[in-house]
């Protein structure tokens, strides 16, 4: 089979969106299975799929931007995502893809498939990960136009789509009550979930633990990122030495590092930025308990990631980790900044606490395997194009 993945969304080379970690392990694994998979995607993205899926051919839908230089004025994305919605246009494609897959319902994504699909005569599949209009409430303008495209997305995949996938059943619930509120009849959806690798070395003894904390994820308000320094000074009133570490990068990181230092906090935190897969792993393994402050989550592979390095996770309570996730987390009120850092004091005084949940939630997601997930979702392909 010949598989064509288009990710657009991805605004530069430094973040890792969980679309991209999971449809980069996806093509290597479908790779290893004999098929050919490519992605249609910026070019800024080019080495982070080729780090995870190095026998997938990159076409580039934009060899211009790279938002890396300005990721924290996000105003200026706009015409980077508008000329990535052209580019399909006149992008020379020399394969017969059998399918091309929608890496989200997003508008970067849903008009280069289509274009794709018409151009070739393909079938077009498509995963959501999480419906925004379920999640959120509109407050600026990008906020609008996410929401009034994602309820163009419910036609374009009636009309478009011959395979609807999702995460989880909660966010298959959530797409087809927002497609029966615009009056589309409901498209039946396959749930597939989403793997995790298992890293082997990750119960370091306590002496070589060097962070109480771990963050991991987009620095964005929609991932609780601002939550961090006042949660950061209520831990260090108990524990005046507690260090947090920061991996990912994002719009607020500017801003946040601004503000430890204000609050006289600069030595307590460490931002690593985007980083690689082996480094990731090796600085989840010197740290204690992993945190989840995110307000929407489609499913939660920065937790899934925490969980298979053996840390406990503190996290905002959110209806897909009941599904996900069920009794493997310390769940707080989401929002609820004072709550979230009494239960992470408590178990950072609980060493014993903390290797019992560890060792508890890393025997819990060993079900999600990436092999299995992929596996499942190919066999959704399958018979998508045996129809």
């Amino acid at each position: 089979m010949k598989i064509l993945i288009v990710h657009n969304s991805q605004p530069d080379s430094k973040s890792f969106s969980g679309a991209l970690r999971h449809f980069v392990q996806m093509a290597d694994e479908w790779v290893k299975m004999g098929h050919e998979v490519d992605f249609l995607c910026p070019k800024c993205v080019f080495p982070r799929i080729k780090s995870f899926s190095p026998k997938s051919h990159c076409i580039s839908s934009d060899s211009i931007f790279d938002a890396a230089k300005y990721v924290s004025h996000t105003w200026l994305y706009l015409p980077l995502y508008m000329w990535r919605l052209f580019t399909p246009y006149f992008t020379q494609i020399d394969k017969d893809y059998d399918a091309v897959f929608s890496s989200s319902q997003l508008i970067f994504e849903m008009v280069p498939s289509m274009v794709v699909k018409r151009k070739l005569g393909c079938k077009m599949a498509l995963k959501v990960h999480h419906v925004l209009a379920s999640q959120r409430k509109a407050q600026n303008l990008f906020d609008h136009l996410f929401l009034f495209f994602e309820r163009r997305a419910c036609f374009w995949v009636r009309d478009r789509a011959s395979l609807l996938v999702c995460g989880t059943e909660l966010i298959a619930t959530d797409f087809n009550k927002l497609q029966k509120a615009q009056g589309v009849k409901p498209t039946t959806a396959r749930i597939s979930g989403y793997g995790t690798t298992m890293p082997e070395k990750i119960f370091r003894p306590e002496s070589e633990r060097e962070y109480d904390a771990v963050f991991l994820g987009r620095l964005h308000p929609v991932k609780g990122a601002a939550d961090l320094p006042s949660i950061w000074q209520k831990i260090r009133a108990g524990k005046p030495g507690a260090r947090l570490l920061v991996i990912g990068e994002g719009a607020m990181r500017a801003r946040l590092t601004s503000q430890f230092a204000e609050l006289g906090m600069a030595d307590a935190v460490e931002f690593t930025g985007g980083i690689d897969e082996a480094r990731k792993n090796d600085l989840l393994s010197k740290s204690r308990v992993g945190l989840s402050l995110s307000f929407e989550e489609g499913w939660g592979l920065s937790v899934q990631e925490f969980l298979a390095a053996g840390l406990p996770v503190v996290a905002y309570r959110l209806p897909v980790f009941e599904e996900a996730f069920p009794d493997v987390l310390n769940q707080v009120t989401k929002g609820d900044s004072n709550e979230f850092s009494d239960v992470l004091s408590k178990l950072l005084a609980d060493e014993n606490e903390r290797e019992r949940q560890g060792m508890r939630g890393r025997k819990f997601v060993e079900r999600y395997s990436v092999n299995g997930v992929a596996k499942r979702e190919l066999g959704f392909l399958e018979e998508m194009l045996a129809r």
